[in-house]
């Protein structure tokens, strides 16, 4: 066992930096009273209770963030899914009038083919 001196200290850093472990001569811890076991018994029972406390304290405010973090996202992907059937909705629309449009498109196209073919027909004869 290593001298007095050190096992006093390495001791009191184990405590915290409380108040020294008084030793006998031979190295060996004093002996404990019944009345400061109790005491000892008692502030560590309230201090297991702080701490428990503290811990349920901590997870209920984990457990309301997690709540509250769920009610965001809800309410975000509510939003999100609104606007994407207006998007459904505009981009069909579209769609449908650019189908009405080329056909329209079309027709034109048609008709200035029939319509060129007779002017080109009668520039012809008029030439002949």
């Amino acid at each position: 066992m290593p001298n007095t001196l050190t096992y006093l200290i390495w001791r009191t850093k184990q405590a915290g930096g409380r108040r020294p472990v008084v030793l006998s001569p031979r190295g060996t811890p004093p002996k404990i009273s019944d009345k400061d076991a109790r005491k000892a018994a008692v502030e560590f029972e309230r201090e297991r209770k702080r701490r428990d406390a503290e811990r349920r304290r901590e997870e209920e405010a984990r457990e309301k963030e997690r709540a509250k973090r769920a009610k965001l996202v809800a309410k975000a992907q509510t939003t999100l899914d609104a606007a994407q059937r207006e998007h459904d909705e505009r981009s069909e629309a579209l769609h449908a009038e650019r189908a009405a449009i080329e056909k329209r498109i079309q027709a034109e196209d048609e008709r200035w083919e029939k319509e060129r073919e007779r002017l080109s027909a009668s520039l012809h004869r008029a030439r002949d």
